[in-house]
């Protein structure tokens, strides 16, 4: 099959999907589960990546300062929390949204921060 049929097929599936999401009775609620279900897979598909890396790099985890692994560790505690409580900074609106937005970039820097730091004495 060839890269443009793929594409053709492709759409037709998302299109007869939509298609049942929209004529069926409870597509609503056919459409809430499917959300459910890539959300979780999304979520398990970081925790198993998390893992992974923690595995792969836990001697470097290990050679960082205190002070150092605190704040990573801090920083994903952080995200991890504003990750679950999504649905209630979109309680809040735009400035909710915002907020987390703001948290999570604060947390991407200060893990940014950990990581630059572990490389500038680096050999």
């Amino acid at each position: 099959m060839s890269g443009g049929t793929r594409t053709y097929v492709g759409i037709a599936v998302i299109a007869l999907l939509a298609l049942g999401i929209v004529a069926l009775p409870e597509g609503q609620n056919v459409a809430d589960l499917v959300t459910g279900l890539l959300s979780a897979t999304f979520l398990s598909v970081l925790a198993i990546s998390a893992a992974r890396l923690y595995r792969a790099r836990s001697e470097w985890f290990a050679e960082l300062p205190d002070r150092h692994r605190g704040l990573l560790y801090g920083a994903v505690a952080v995200a991890l929390l504003s990750i679950v409580g999504t649905a209630r900074f979109g309680e809040l609106g735009f400035a909710g949204i915002l907020l987390e937005v703001l948290i999570l970039m604060a947390c991407a820097g200060a893990a940014f921060w950990v990581w630059r730091e572990s490389r500038r004495f680096a050999y």
